[in-house]
This record gives structure tokens, sequence and C-alpha cells, in this order.
């Protein structure tokens, strides 16, 4: 092979390795930033990259070794209620590893008009679980997606994902979820779920 032609070759390995690259920092950066936001009790609505987020930290010196990624997030309060958008600005190292906390800035803070009626989500997650559990008591076992959703109807997935958190928590045992062959959902059929003695102790004390 010529000489020119590895020269090419070698170059666009480069450009190839160096895209790669950014793109895996993007990725780690985005996974520590929506973890932050959930140890902060905040529900994701979106996390995207935020090309102008530099202007609302300052401008950094003299750290050319650390990779700085900035993310406008749009989150709703999981404890207080209320939807709002906040920057956070993510630092890591070569290996994609957290150096410190990401710093954040509110762009604009979530503001609950009715917080005496909010409930917090994870409220809502023991609820929609309770009610879950009272269906495979009365004989529900089989659960299946649905052909056509109705509106406002909660997902399937969804719902697998109760009945799977339920089964660690010690209240049903469930036949291995099969997984969807339609575009855009994960589950599809749930063979079998029944209640634990954990579950129907449970359940009595709401009973």
């Amino acid at each position: 092979m010529k000489p020119d032609r590895l020269l090419v070759i070698f170059f666009a390995l480069a450009i190839l390795g160096a895209f790669w690259r950014s793109w895996w920092l993007h990725n780690e950066a985005r996974g520590i930033a929506e973890e932050w936001l959930r140890e902060h009790k905040y529900k994701v609505i979106s996390v995207k990259v935020g090309f102008f987020g530099g202007l609302r930290f300052g401008v950094r010196f003299f750290r050319r070794t650390d990779n700085i990624t900035h993310f406008r997030c749009v989150v709703e309060d999981a404890q207080l209620g209320g939807r709002g958008v906040l920057w956070l600005r993510v630092l890591t190292d070569r290996l994609g590893l957290l150096l410190r906390d990401p710093e954040m800035r509110w762009e604009i803070e979530p503001h609950n008009p009715d917080p005496l009626s909010f409930v917090p989500v994870e409220d809502k997650l023991e609820t929609a679980q309770r009610d879950l559990l009272r269906r495979i008591a009365h004989g529900e076992t089989r659960f299946s997606a649905p052909r056509y959703p109705r509106e406002g109807e909660e997902p399937f997935d969804a719902l697998v994902e109760h009945l799977k958190a339920m089964q660690v928590r010690g209240f049903i045992a469930i036949s291995t979820p099969q997984r969807s062959r339609v575009p855009g959902s994960t589950y599809e059929l749930v063979e079998f779920a029944e209640l634990t003695e954990e579950g129907r102790a449970y359940l009595a004390t709401f009973d």
C-alpha cells in the first residue's frame, strides 16, 4: 500500500477515534447528571447539552485537562412539586470519572401553585403498586399490553416495572416478562403473577 494512502487511513482513524471518544465522554457525563438529579429528588423530563452553559457558570481558566459538559435539564421537584429548568456543569477526567459534584444554576426554579394538593412521586408509586397488588389478590394474574391503549392509561412498560419492583420487595412472584416485538415498547406480556405471604400481609395493613 502506498504511503500516501496509509497516511489518509491514519488520519481518518484518528478523526473517528476523536469523535468516538467525544461521544463516549458525553454519555458518561450525561449519566452522571441524570444520577445527580435522581439523588436530589428531581424527576427528569429532559436532559440536553447546553452549548452556552459556560456563560451561566463563568469562565474557568487553567483547566485544559478537564472535560466540561453543560446540560440544560427540565425537571419536576419530586418532593415539593412544580417544574423548573436548571443547568448542570459536569467535570470529568479523561476516563469519564467525576472530578467533583456537578455545579448547578437555576434558569427557572420550580413553582407549585397549589402545594397542598401535591402528592410526592414516592406516594404515587406506592399507591399504584398497592392498587396493582389488589388486582392480583382479586384474581388478575396475567397482564398483557393492550392492542389499543386508552388515552391517559398508564403505559404497559410502567405496569411491568411496578410488577418487577414488587417482586424485588418480596410481595409477588412473577414469570419473566416477555419482550415486545412492537417498536417503542419494551414488554408485551407477563404470563403469571401471584401474591406471596409478605404481599398478603402488606395488603392486610390497609384493609
